[in-house]
């Protein structure tokens, strides 16, 4: 099928006036839910979790609201994801040690329009099927499962991938293949079409790319598209985002599976290690594919411009991100490359270029 090539175009704008305190961190979790964005978790100081509240953000009205406590550990390097109105929040690290923190088989649920917090206690998981203890993993949702994978235990890195059904009156944790290699943190999943994940990057020793490894739900198996087969090929990253939006238009025979932002380049300099900052992106691209067909394989650029100030986020990684409504992406904080925290938000929107 031939059709004409589909351009681009977004635009950033800021959600709340300049750098705000309360949200000023890195390695923190975001996620959307109706039309507030909410953060936990996270460090100002490096290996330092920050705070254990829930920051709100009004998307609707661009304001700040008051934070929710929560009884969950301090922690960074968390994963949020979100099931209907429910938040869902595993896994993490705290203390200077850096020592992933126990989660097993316990997952921290947010009802958000209860406000009520439930830690789901998992007893009926088979021995060996328990994700293991990790942080800087990722987390996302498909057909009201929840699908966990890779990241850093206390030594290493993961290729794993688990699930776990939370519609199941019997909800436990499945243990499904690993992933291609190399185990890796720093990684993102996108869903697609209700039946395939996503990946893309990650940081094993060094930052990935080249490849979009695909997880069929339906077939239970991964498989691998080659880039460079088709021209335009985001850089290798990691600790970037890369989000579902499942968008389309009626004159259009493409649609754009999701967008991929930002990043780290290269990693911090020897010795540094994660007190350090590395060489970060601040650029958008967009996962393209015909209507009706799943070929994930090609990238396009995507042309941003400014808010009405002309201004746009800096090149960061460690940062929060999570869609919104119809191709709108909000992101929050992360780290740039002079090692500062930031606190600034954004909102991306995507639309067809006339």
């Amino acid at each position: 099928m031939t059709s004409q090539r589909l351009k681009l175009v977004a635009k950033w704008t800021r959600i709340l006036k300049g750098p705000v305190p309360e949200l000023t961190r890195s390695s923190h979790a975001l996620i959307v839910a109706g039309d507030k964005a909410y953060v936990f978790g996270g460090e100002l100081k490096p290996r330092t979790p920050i705070d254990n509240e829930l920051h709100v953000i009004d998307l609707s009205e661009s304001k700040l609201l008051h934070p929710i406590p929560t009884l969950i550990e301090a922690r960074v390097g968390a994963a949020a994801a979100v099931i209907k109105d429910v938040i869902y929040i595993w896994g993490g690290r705290g203390g200077k040690d850096m020592a992933p923190l126990h989660n097993g088989s316990n997952i921290h649920a947010f009802d958000t329009i209860k406000s009520e917090w439930n830690a789901l206690e998992l007893t009926n998981v088979r021995e060996g099927y328990e994700p293991e203890n990790r942080s800087y993993h990722t987390l996302v949702t498909s057909q009201d499962k929840l699908y966990l994978h890779a990241g850093c235990p206390n030594k290493g890195r993961l290729s794993t991938l688990h699930s776990l059904d939370i519609g199941s009156p019997s909800s436990s944790w499945v243990s499904l293949p690993s992933a291609p290699d190399p185990p890796r943190g720093g990684t993102a999943l996108a869903p697609a079409f209700s039946r395939y994940l996503l990946r893309f990057g990650g940081f094993a020793g060094y930052e990935i790319g080249g490849n979009l490894d695909v997880y069929d739900t339906k077939l239970d198996k991964w498989s691998s598209y080659d880039l460079s087969q088709n021209g335009e090929v985001p850089k290798p990253r990691s600790v970037h985002a890369f989000v579902p939006v499942n968008l389309t238009w009626e004159d259009s025979e493409q649609l754009v599976v999701a967008l991929l932002l930002f990043g780290e380049l290269d990693p911090a300099p020897v010795g540094l290690g994660h007190d350090g900052a590395g060489k970060f992106s601040n650029d958008v691209w967009a996962l393209v594919c015909p209507k009706r067909l799943d070929e994930f394989e090609k990238f396009r650029w995507v042309n941003v411009k400014g808010d009405v100030d002309g201004e746009w986020p800096e090149a960061r990684g460690w940062f929060g991100a999570s869609a919104w409504t119809r191709g709108k992406v909000v992101v929050v904080g992360g780290l740039n490359g002079r090692n500062e925290r930031l606190g600034d938000s954004w909102i991306l929107e995507v639309g067809k270029a006339a």
